[in-house]
């Protein structure tokens, strides 16, 4: 039994989220893919859906503070966001945003976490349009935000292991219907995380192509030829639980099925429209 070392609250309606949340072992970006600019998730979402938000602007701007000062502490812009303890979790969902929900919150374990560091989400939630930047500093030192009960994240680099099969469940059924001819691959990918590969997940990365920047995404498939690996995943599919349903039908017609078409989720912006991206690469 793994012990709950916190929470997280998973974005299941974004298909990208929901196909690395049934993986169960949730990857930073930077463990993904080792290309420059990687990107968490939310970071690529809230960039998808607004690239001139003021959210994306102060998540460029505390990146670059972040670089320039606190090299080690982990980044926003491609770690994993974990809350510390219940109370923290409970806390976040007053900030709106739509996906903080009781039924979107899972516990999770953070064994195979390389690095954590721990801030007061309130310094971004009630000084981010303060004239002094100083609030940056004491989010990044780790400072609790005087006058409101701390709401304490834990920013991760390494992985995550998503406890219970609730949002697992919920995760597959999403996935399943937007990419069905990628379900035979997305099983191996799960089967990966439990031997301990990264095979299979997503990530997105921020690249400049020309006079603009592009957000496209990576699909790691490494080790996929690796025999290492190959053996390991041959021996977990002959002594472990496999969903045969979504292997059987593609390996039948000598194929592992396509893998999932992000394209819809890309975007490629001016980079004279969004300066400040650069401070993501």
């Amino acid at each position: 039994m793994l012990s709950t070392d916190g929470y997280i609250y998973l974005r299941i309606d974004d298909p990208l989220c929901a196909w690395n949340t049934y993986r169960g072992v949730i990857a930073s970006a930077n463990v993904i893919t080792t290309q420059p600019g990687c990107l968490s998730v939310w970071v690529a979402a809230t960039i998808r859906r607004d690239a001139r938000s003021s959210r994306v602007i102060r998540e460029c701007n505390l990146e670059k503070v972040r670089r320039q000062r606190y090299s080690d502490k982990v980044s926003r812009s491609w770690g994993i966001y974990t809350c510390i303890d219940k109370e923290s979790a409970d806390r976040v969902q007053s900030l709106g945003e739509p996906h903080m929900t009781t039924e979107n919150r899972a516990e999770i374990n953070l064994s195979e976490a390389r690095r954590t560091s721990t801030h007061d989400l309130n310094w971004i939630t009630y000084h981010s349009d303060d004239i002094d930047s100083s609030w940056m500093d004491a989010y990044w030192t780790g400072e609790e935000c005087p006058g409101h009960a701390p709401i304490w994240e834990k920013l991760v680099d390494g992985r995550v292991i998503v406890l219970g099969t609730q949002l697992r469940e919920k995760a597959y059924s999403l996935v399943k219907a937007q990419f069905p001819e990628s379900l035979c691959l997305m099983e191996i990918a799960r089967i990966a995380a439990w031997v301990g590969s990264d095979v299979g997940s997503i990530a997105a990365f921020i690249i400049a192509k020309d006079d603009s920047f592009a957000v496209d995404y990576y699909l790691n498939m490494e080790e996929a030829n690796d025999p290492t690996f190959v053996k390991k995943v041959a021996d977990y599919m002959r002594l472990q639980p496999v969903n045969r349903e979504d292997i059987d039908p593609f390996i039948s017609k000598g194929t592992f099925g396509s893998t999932p078409d992000l394209r819809c989720y890309s975007l490629l912006k001016l980079k004279a429209e969004l300066p400040y991206l650069a401070d993501l690469l």
